[in-house]
């Protein structure tokens, strides 16, 4: 009987089986089976799963490809006890949701918002499980927007991971991954509050002073606006000379958006410093 199994999405697509490495297939046979562990359990239809492994150019043939995809995949992850199974004119994956890495980095995102107690080791544990680019390999538009959304809650869980770390004053682990983050979210004003603070925190005061300056120069010139209240707030305590309060739960505030046309600019920056992150932390554990 198998004892473990695992798929892998947040990085090359992947699965093992008792530590055994199952044979996928080629990329778009990857994508099919990547397209149903998005949703476990979830029926997903003959014309659904066509636009997600193949946009809007869907051949001719493309039933009889997938029966075909999805037979040899049903051969490679049989030993796992999960199942790809014909339902209503479409396929559903029946298997343990938290053998899907993706699956478990949102339930650790979950319990991180949840347990203020818990939140570093939980956004932590999280985070590890990229070992880079989502989906890697496949170059269809859906998956495109299933990697821009997990970008987004990947930031996010890194936030939420450095007001842990800045609550325990643990802000010169953060600086140098905190000066690439502002280039390329230079509108992101939670992620600017945390580099003041272990700025200021590490003695570091003018140059504290200097991105809230930044920060304020760039809402006014690109977005015709100003800071924040809470980014007010929190200038105006170090100009005072008062160190933030060590953070208990925080009230989840919304990134401001770009317009439309600096967003899609900036998407693909954004989705670089993420893999980026990951990928550093991958040579770090690794030379441990």
């Amino acid at each position: 009987m198998v004892e473990h199994y695992e798929f892998r999405l947040l990085g090359p697509i992947e699965a093992d089986i008792d530590s055994s490495p199952a044979n996928l297939g080629h990329t778009r046979q990857k994508a099919v089976l990547a397209a149903l562990l998005v949703d476990p359990g979830a029926r997903v239809g003959d014309s659904e799963m066509c636009h997600r492994i193949w946009n809007d150019a869907t051949p001719r043939t493309a039933p009889q490809t997938l029966q075909s995809y999805v037979s040899r995949l049903r051969t490679a992850i049989a030993p796992s006890g999960a199942r790809i199974e014909r339902i209503c004119g479409g396929y559903r994956w029946s298997g343990d949701p938290h053998a899907v890495d993706l699956h478990r980095f949102r339930t650790l995102a979950a319990r991180a918002r949840r347990d203020p107690a818990g939140r570093y080791a939980s956004a932590e544990a999280a985070l590890e499980l990229w070992r880079g680019e989502p989906f890697g390999g496949i170059d269809a538009h859906w998956f495109w927007a299933q990697r821009s959304s997990l970008h987004r809650e990947y930031h996010e869980l890194w936030l939420d991971k450095n007001d842990g770390l800045l609550a325990r004053r643990l802000h010169h682990r953060l600086i140098p991954e905190l000066v690439a983050a502002t280039e390329d979210h230079p509108f992101d004003e939670r992620l600017s509050r945390q580099y003041m603070t272990a700025l200021y925190l590490s003695g570091r005061q003018n140059e504290a002073f200097g991105e809230y300056r930044r920060l304020r120069d760039v809402l006014r010139d690109e977005l015709g606006t100003g800071p924040q209240e809470s980014t007010v707030r929190l200038h105006r305590s170090l100009l005072r000379g008062e160190l933030p309060p060590a953070r208990g739960r925080r009230r989840r505030r919304g990134v401001r958006s770009l317009p439309e046309t600096r967003r899609a600019g900036r998407s693909g920056r954004a989705m670089a410093h993420c893999t980026r992150v990951v990928l550093k932390r991958q040579r770090r554990r690794a030379a441990w």
